[in-house]
């Protein structure tokens, strides 16, 4: 088997793996100290270098230093250009890279009777892939493989909740005979599908393979990994119910995590089932034609990037032939054309095969279709400068073998994923002591996990059931553009060419009542209602608004595309569950479990701090939030690539679309949020960029003035999820301070006496009666909303909502931004934004108000899941 010269170089991250304070800086593997360190680790444990010209025991055989370790790296896809690391007991740490098709090699090794673990990493696309193995020692040279099964493998023997890289007293505890265990549990989850597809026999880790997509790379295409707390689950993404509309993961194998670390006999096939473990479909096919289209993805992008896209409009383009035969006649994808889908892409001149420019085999996602046959795939691909980008598609097979893109024929944007967030809330409580009332409750840092429910309104329809998506312009370098792309623009020209615009959408997914009816898990049953963000300028996303009553979703139902949902209102503000279709909410993510952080670190002190602990869960109040946990069967639903309908309403409140769309991945716990933190897993901004702009005691500049352009740094340790992004949100909200959210219990009679009235209570009396029992009261609930800036030299007149929202791009590899500027008409509110608020929008004023800044970092993680790591502060007027 051909194999990439290995770069053995020592590994950076020393911290990671000190378990000396002696230690001094490491030596390059040469073969010579390969023999010198890992004899070193074959029995006692000790971190000490081998003094030369200290001579071994005369009684003790030298070590063979001839062994050699090699494998491949790969998801289905190989792994090409990964750093794998091999780490040993003794803390000693050796790295190459592999090659183009994912293969690796170390040389000059010494046998080793402990532990061991290899991970590679690797961006594939715009994602950072990780996966880990364990070898049971060292004896002879052999093979040693790194993919998602050797990863659960790790995930069922390892000490850790997460996958990670152990270090040398946590290899050092490991015993072999774990490990194997653990190798057992998973070949014989495997058993029913690798018999069809590596009828050889297959050993996750030994088994010498290639990524080519047959035999165990095959089988690697079949399967999505999925590590919780409770059990690893191995799925088979080829099972599916025959239809676009019923495509479903099925036959998930389930190991309990409790399996490969008991002290308890090996496991063999026999007795496997005991143990509860249960084995993944025999469902199978083949990706073979997966190679051509690389290759054609080559071809045209060999073509130069000017003549790629010729004879451009603002909606036509001439494609040239080689990239024009990617994609079927008739393709689309949400509401665009190959063109205008690909067009980034095509006039990129950094995209150049001939210089360099690199596509990878497609990752499979989810088989959508068996006749004909379909599937979802990620095509990743690199440019000549490096950067990685992704773009999901939808595959078809044709009869002669090929496959083309097909797209997922939508004529809307919409699509649901999978969100992760962990919010660090600096706010101190309890607040406002002064005015007789201490609010406890205002700190929010929390753990979330649920899903982004993504929809772009800028659609017109016509009476003959047409749909527009003005958006594109194939004049520019990216497909989109225009000054006139906003929403109020396209919903201006279709009003005045006898056209409608969207409203509202109701978004429907999996989601149940407990017995009493008043609490649930997973999607509000009924449905939720999105509508456009009034912070937002262009408004090219919605936001989850409220949630449908029963009744509305029923006379939903009844509608066909056409009718007019008469519940959905006559267009005004307060009229049915459309209204205006307008709402002050600014956020799509829907959240299916959340948790309060406690006696978390303080990143501007690096202490414990228990005064920014989050609030109770329950105050979590909106329609966002589900109010119940999901059980074991609602988290198998929700992990098997479920069905979510969007109900599109226009302005004339007619159903014009009505589409499902699958979640495609992994909707991870919450724990799963916290071990990406603990473990560093994710990037963090450093403590120097938070306090510039959230420590609200320094009365710095950029804390007390609005900021145009902005610096910042983070963290990335290595094999973690490096940041694509870094947020900046800022906001006055105004508010009227009082009982607040208590039930009718207490503040009931305070409330009704006051005015200040909800149809919370009388709806959730179950929530009023939670609520009255919990600390604090809220200081968000009365006649609460953002402030606006002065219209003119006061608050005579009105002017915008005091609200900004600014993600600036990053390349994962890089760990700071310099002197950014936020955008043309954005700021970062500063604590002088509070004095010169008006708290009054003519639904009554505010008597008080508040400045929240919040900072993040974003990325994806290998399991396609968006990952946000917030840190916020508030201030008070």
């Amino acid at each position: 088997m051909q194999t990439s010269k290995p770069v053995r170089t020592p590994s950076p991250h020393r911290s990671l793996l000190r378990t000396s304070p002696s230690r001094t800086s490491p030596l390059r593997a040469t073969p010579l100290l390969v023999a010198l360190l890992l004899s070193a680790c074959g029995g006692g444990g000790t971190d000490a270098t081998p003094s030369a010209p200290a001579a071994a025991p005369a009684a003790a055989p030298a070590p063979s230093t001839a062994l050699t370790l090699s494998g491949t790296a790969a998801i289905g896809a190989p792994l090409p250009d990964a750093t794998v690391t091999l780490r040993d007991a003794g803390g000693r740490v050796l790295t190459t890279t592999t090659d183009a098709a994912g293969r690796f090699e170390f040389t000059g090794l010494a046998a080793d009777a402990r532990v061991l673990q290899l991970s590679a990493s690797a961006q594939l696309g715009q994602r950072q892939v990780v996966h880990y193995a364990l070898l049971p020692g060292l004896a002879a040279s052999g093979t040693a493989n790194v993919t998602p099964l050797t990863t659960a493998v790790t995930a069922l023997a390892g000490p850790t909740s997460l996958p990670a890289d152990l270090d040398a007293a946590q290899l050092a505890a490991l015993s072999t005979d774990t490990v194997r265990r653990a190798a057992e549990q998973v070949e014989f989850a495997l058993a029913p599908l690798a018999a069809k597809l590596v009828p050889g026999g297959f050993d996750p880790l030994s088994t010498a393979f290639e990524a080519n997509g047959r035999g165990a790379d095959l089988l690697l295409d079949h399967i999505e990994l999925t590590v919780r707390d409770d059990a690893v689950y191995i799925a088979n993404k080829m099972t599916v119910g025959g239809a676009d509309d019923e495509a479903t993961t099925g036959g998930t194998a389930r190991i309990p995590r409790s399996a490969g670390t008991a002290a308890k006999s090996a496991v063999r096939a026999g007795k496997a089932a005991s143990d509860g473990v249960t084995q993944v479909s025999d469902t199978a096919t083949t990706t073979e034609g997966f190679d051509d289209l690389v290759a054609r993805f080559t071809e045209c992008f060999r073509v130069p990037a000017d003549q790629r896209l010729t004879n451009r409009t603002q909606t036509l383009a001439t494609v040239h032939p080689a990239c024009a035969g990617l994609a079927l006649p008739g393709y689309q994808h949400n509401g665009t054309d190959f063109a205008v889908r690909w067009a980034r892409a095509l006039n990129s001149a950094t995209l150049d095969t001939r210089a360099g420019a690199t596509f990878l085999r497609p990752e499979v996602r989810l088989r959508v279709a068996t006749s004909p046959e379909r599937i979802a795939v990620n095509i990743n691909f690199r440019d000549i400068d490096g950067n990685g980008y992704t773009t999901p598609e939808i595959i078809e097979r044709q009869a002669d073998g090929t496959w083309m893109l097909y797209g997922n024929r939508r004529s809307a944007a919409g699509y649901v994923e999978a969100t992760l967030s962990h919010r660090t809330d600096l706010t101190r409580a309890p607040v406002f002591p002064t005015w007789g009332t201490a609010y406890n409750n205002v700190n929010i840092s929390q753990i979330e996990a649920g899903f982004r429910l993504s929809f772009d309104p800028r659609l017109s329809f016509g009476a003959d059931g047409s749909v527009q998506y003005p958006v594109t312009d194939l004049t520019t370098a990216t497909g989109y553009g225009g000054a006139d792309r906003t929403y109020a623009a396209i919903a201006a020209a279709a009003q005045l060419a006898g056209r409608t615009s969207v409203r509202c959408v109701v978004v429907t997914g999996p989601g149940r009542f407990d017995a009493s009816g008043t609490k649930w898990m997973g999607f509000f049953p009924h449905g939720l209602v999105l509508k456009r963000p009034a912070s937002s300028a262009t408004q090219d996303y919605l936001a989850i608004d409220a949630r449908l009553s029963q009744a509305a979703r029923q006379a939903l139902d009844s509608k066909s595309i056409g009718d007019t949902v008469v519940e959905a209102g006559n267009g005004s503000a307060n009229s049915g569950f459309c209204g205006n279709g307008v709402t002050t909410s600014s956020s799509p993510n829907y959240t299916v479990e959340v948790e309060a952080l406690r006696n978390q670190v303080n990143p501007l002190t690096g202490a414990v701090d228990p005064s920014i602990d989050g609030r109770d869960v329950a105050w979590n109040t909106g329609p966002r939030y589900a109010r119940i946990k999901p059980d074991a069967a609602m988290i198998e639903t929700l992990s098997s690539n479920p069905l979510v309908t969007f109900h599109v309403i226009d302005t004339a409140g007619v159903l014009r679309m009505r589409f499902g769309t699958r979640f495609l991945g992994e909707l991870p716990p919450v724990s799963t949020m916290r071990d990406l933190v603990a473990y560093r897993k994710v990037s963090q901004l450093d403590r120097a960029t938070l306090a510039r702009y959230l420590d609200f005691d320094s009365g710095t500049a950029e804390v007390t003035t609005d900021v145009t352009r902005v610096n910042a740094a983070w963290t990335t340790e290595p094999n973690a999820f490096g940041a694509d992004g870094i947020g900046f949100y800022s906001e006055v909200y105004r508010s009227v301070p009082g009982r607040g959210l208590s039930g009718p219990l207490s503040g009931w009679a305070e409330n009704q006496a006051n005015g200040r009235t909800s149809g919370l209570w009388a709806s959730d009396a179950d929530l009023a009666g939670t609520l009255d029992t919990a600390a604090g009261t809220n200081f968000y609930w009365w006649n609460a909303g953002f402030a606006n800036e002065p219209g003119g030299a006061d608050c005579s007149t009105l002017g915008s909502v005091m609200v900004s929202n600014t993600t600036l791009g990053a390349g994962r590899g890089t760990r700071a931004l310099e002197d950014r500027a936020l955008g043309s008409s954005t700021r970062l509110l500063g604590t002088g934004a509070l004095s010169r608020a008006c708290l009054g929008n003519g639904g009554g004023a505010g008597t008080h108000a508040a400045l929240d800044r919040e900072l993040w970092t974003r990325t994806y993680t290998d399991k396609n899941v968006r990952v946000y790591v917030y840190v916020q502060n508030k201030t008070f007027r």
